[in-house]
């Protein structure tokens, strides 16, 4: 199997007329130091920056490496509830300068399928000139390695409202010479919420067993392998809940594919050193709280990998003015 990396197309943003120039995520983190934004619409993306923390731990390839959670919820209401696409542009913009307003990350990653899908809408994505790298491409080049090196296996891609109507998966995978009859996109609405609150919780293990069984009912009728994609951040903290589901289900040959587990892979550079010391920092912020159900909920699942990230995750920075929100 090829290595994903090979595969992976990041998103790069165009820059100011002035600065004129494209770096890519793995360009701009080749110093001794760096400063590293990962942003999600809620508490999902805390597994890849655990993951981030915990591979520049064991590597030592920095001097100084500050890992940034930011929180992309403006609170009151939730992305996939805005009425258009265009508002959801509009208020994920601003929140991407207030984050660079505060922050000057060297890289973004959006650890959040649905806001991958949302930033080319962006007038970030066409003004700023740092790099961004979104979950989605990672994701898709994964899926399209397994299935075009498994021609009788199939894929159903487990997303949000936004991500499932946006069909941004299934237009990169079509590109990739995968055929659209091996693609059932499963939307899950509610969630990604209920997974924030509880994610082992009776009521999460309902929603799974109702969106699996209504994607297994449209699985092609072929006995290969079934890889179940995982495109929400979120649904990675209640994986084992899918996994039963999908046998409940009568799935019984299914794999699933977590992309949280490959965005480090595919943003940090190749090691260059190996410092005798490396300093690691990790801050979690948000614009609107996060419940002590929320934070506990969640800390207890990253700690096995990140304690700092959890600890980060309960003294978390509760910042009004990280960035403007309205709704018009």
């Amino acid at each position: 199997m090829k290595p994903y990396g090979l595969y992976i197309v990041f998103i790069l943003l165009a820059g100011t007329a002035a600065a004129g120039e494209k770096v890519t995520p793995q360009e701009a983190l080749s110093k001794e130091s760096v400063k590293i934004l990962i942003t999600d619409s809620g508490l999902g993306g805390l597994s890849v920056a655990a993951d981030f923390e915990r591979r520049l731990q064991s590597s030592r390839q920095y001097r100084r490496a500050e890992i940034i959670f930011a929180n992309a919820l403006p609170g009151g209401t939730g992305y996939n509830d805005m009425k258009s696409v265009a508002e959801k542009a509009r208020v994920f913009s601003d929140a991407l300068y207030g984050m660079v307003r505060w922050y000057q990350p060297d890289v973004i990653v959006i650890a959040c399928n649905t806001l991958s899908v949302v930033y080319p809408y962006t007038e970030f994505s066409r003004l700023s000139s740092v790099p961004v790298a979104g979950i989605v491409e990672v994701a898709t080049a994964m899926f399209a390695d397994r299935l075009n090196n498994d021609p009788g296996s199939s894929l159903i891609i487990f997303g949000t409202e936004t991500t499932i109507e946006s069909g941004a998966h299934k237009k990169q995978l079509l590109s990739r010479s995968v055929e659209a009859t091996r693609i059932v996109p499963q939307v899950c609405p509610k969630l990604e919420s209920e997974i924030q609150t509880d994610p082992a919780g009776d009521m999460v293990s309902t929603y799974i067993d109702w969106y699996v069984e209504e994607a297994a009912s449209s699985l092609p009728k072929q006995s290969g392998t079934v890889y179940a994609g995982l495109c929400c951040t979120h649904y990675g903290y209640s994986q084992e809940q899918f996994v039963s589901s999908l046998a409940r289900a009568g799935v019984h040959n299914a794999v699933i594919i977590n992309p949280n587990n490959a965005m480090a892979t595919a943003v940090l550079p190749p090691k260059k050193k190996d410092y005798a010391s490396s300093e690691i920092s990790v801050h979690v912020v948000s614009r609107t709280e996060i419940s002590e159900e929320e934070i506990h909920a969640i800390a207890a699942l990253i700690r096995k990998d990140s304690e700092r990230t959890a600890a980060a995750l309960e003294r978390y920075q509760l910042k009004r003015d990280l960035f403007p929100f309205s709704l018009r």
